[in-house]
């Protein structure tokens, strides 16, 4: 206020204030409370206020494209997790079994029987390198037409031929296969099964062949095979990928 008391605005233009200084300092502590209190709550506000600065500035915007993109990736993982699988494709010529188990030996589609063999006077031989065309033959058999045939389509295809005793071998069984295999000119190779083993798992009667597959699998079981006999469709699936192959249970 103006020197002269004047309650009017002084000459300054600020309005009438009266101030009061009190005797006792500790009087102003109820102020100096409400001052702190306010200014609290005004850091308060402003904390806020640059908090919720990034969703205010733009709107409803960010908070709605927030909420959209948790939801495209929580429906993601559960589709991926509880979605339908595609089934897994078999090999070609792998038939699905549905739980079946494989077949056993003795019969198409199952591997050759377990044993040593003798191959071309070589003792080290098994079972399993009997691929191609396996001509059971029984003894005194007459079936040197047959066989000549037989091998000879298989030559064709650039198969293995081998000639079996499909009885007990004796000392005339090694001859009789040595004249059949000469007489059959083929390059078939001489194979000595002593126990006849090929014999009982698949009963041979007659000529027998056996058509076994590149992967140790028998294709098909011929019995009492006769001269005249057509076997080049079958002879050619022996050496095609996929065909024969084991069934996986």
């Amino acid at each position: 206020m103006r020197q002269d008391g004047d309650p009017e605005r002084d000459d300054y233009g600020l309005p009438r204030v009266e101030v009061v200084i009190p005797d006792d300092a500790r009087e102003l502590d109820r102020d100096l409370i409400a001052y702190r209190r306010e200014e609290r709550q005004r850091r308060r506000r402003q904390r806020m206020r640059q908090l919720t600065r990034p969703f205010t500035r733009y709107g409803l915007a960010t908070p709605v494209i927030a909420l959209a993109l948790l939801v495209a990736v929580v429906s993601g993982t559960l589709m991926t997790v509880f979605g339908p699988r595609s089934a897994i494709p078999h090999p070609v010529g792998t038939p699905a079994t549905d739980g079946a188990a494989s077949p056993q030996p003795g019969t198409r589609g199952a591997p050759l029987p377990p044993g040593p063999v003798t191959i071309s006077g070589q003792p080290q031989g098994q079972m399993s390198d009997l691929v191609g065309l396996v001509a059971l033959v029984p003894e005194g058999c007459r079936c040197e037409q047959a066989v000549r045939e037989v091998t000879g389509q298989a030559k064709q295809y650039d198969l293995r031929r081998f000639l079996v005793g499909s009885h007990r071998w004796t000392k005339n069984t090694a001859g009789e296969l040595r004249e059949l295999a000469d007489t059959a000119g083929n390059g078939a190779k001489i194979v000595r099964d002593e126990s006849a083993v090929l014999t009982r798992f698949y009963g041979a009667a007659g000529l027998t062949l056996l058509l076994v597959h590149t992967d140790g699998v028998v294709l098909d079981i011929r019995i009492n095979v006769q001269p005249g006999v057509k076997l080049l469709p079958e002879l050619e699936k022996l050496q095609r990928p996929g065909h024969g192959l084991i069934p996986t249970p």
